[in-house]
C-alpha cells in the first residue's frame, strides 16, 4: 500500500540517524565552547544533549511519516545550524576582556590601587595598563599585568598623573599586548627620560577606558 507506514527497524533506524547528527553537533558546540575559554558553558551543554535528543524523538513520532519526514529535515538543520554556529560562538566567547575597577567610586588619588581582570586572551599575550592623559594627549604604561596569561586577576596600584596635574582629566586604559609591545614598553621603562607615549605601541589592543579625575586631597 502507497500510504502504509515505514516499518518499525526503518523508522529507529532514522531516528537513530538523526540522534547521532544531532549528539556530534552538540557535543562539537560544548568542546569548541570549553576551548574559546568559557569552560562553564560546557557541562550544561552536554547535561541538556539528552533531553534534546529525547525531545526530538517524541516530536518526530507523533505524526505520519510524511510530516515526519518534515520533522527529520527540521530536526537535521537544526543540528547543522548548531554545528554552523559554533565558530561564530567560539569567536564571540573568545574575544578578550581585560577589565579594571577601583575600590572606590568618584575621583582618584594621584597613586591608586586597582584590580586587573583578564580572560580570553591569545596565548602568548598579557593584559597591560596605561593611564592616558587628556591634555597632553600621552600615553603611560603601567607596571601592572605584561605577564603573558590567558585569563587571571591582579592587584597592583597605577600612577595617574605627575605632580603638578591634580585636577586634571584620565583615562584607565585597558590593553592585550602582544611580545612586540610588551618589548616597547620594556624599552620605555628603560629611558630614564621617557615622558609618555603618543599613543599605544603597536601590538597593543585597546579593550576597555574608564574616565577618571584626579582630585588630590
Amino acid at each position: 500500500m502507497p500510504n502504509a507506514a515505514p516499518r518499525t527497524d526503518e523508522l529507529d533506524g532514522k531516528m537513530l540517524l538523526v540522534d547521532t547528527v544531532v549528539l556530534t553537533a552538540f557535543v562539537a558546540l560544548a568542546y569548541w565552547t570549553v576551548r574559546a575559554g568559557a569552560p562553564q558553558l560546557g557541562p550544561p551543554i552536554i547535561a541538556l544533549t539528552p533531553a534534546i535528543i529525547e525531545l526530538f524523538n517524541r516530536f518526530l513520532r507523533r505524526k505520519d511519516w510524511p510530516v515526519r519526514r518534515l520533522r527529520i529535515a527540521i530536526a537535521l538543520g537544526l543540528a547543522y545550524v548548531a554545528g554552523y554556529l559554533t565558530p561564530t560562538i567560539q569567536a564571540w566567547i573568545a574575544t578578550p576582556t581585560v577589565t579594571l575597577s577601583l575600590d572606590h567610586d568618584g575621583p582618584v588619588k594621584q597613586r591608586e590601587n586597582v584590580t586587573l581582570r583578564w580572560r580570553g586572551l591569545r596565548d602568548g599575550d598579557a593584559p597591560g595598563i596605561f593611564v592616558y592623559a587628556r591634555q597632553s594627549g600621552m600615553y603611560y604604561p603601567q607596571h601592572c599585568g605584561m605577564a603573558p596569561a590567558t585569563a587571571g586577576t591582579q592587584s597592583c596600584r597605577i600612577e595617574i598623573g605627575g605632580d603638578t596635574e591634580n585636577g586634571q582629566a584620565f583615562e584607565a586604559v585597558t590593553t592585550t599586548l602582544d611580545d612586540a609591545a610588551r618589548q616597547h614598553v620594556a624599552e620605555y621603562w628603560g629611558n630614564t627620560i621617557s615622558a609618555g607615549l603618543p599613543a599605544l605601541p603597536e601590538g597593543a589592543r585597546r579593550i576597555q577606558a574608564i574616565n577618571i579625575v584626579r582630585r588630590d586631597q
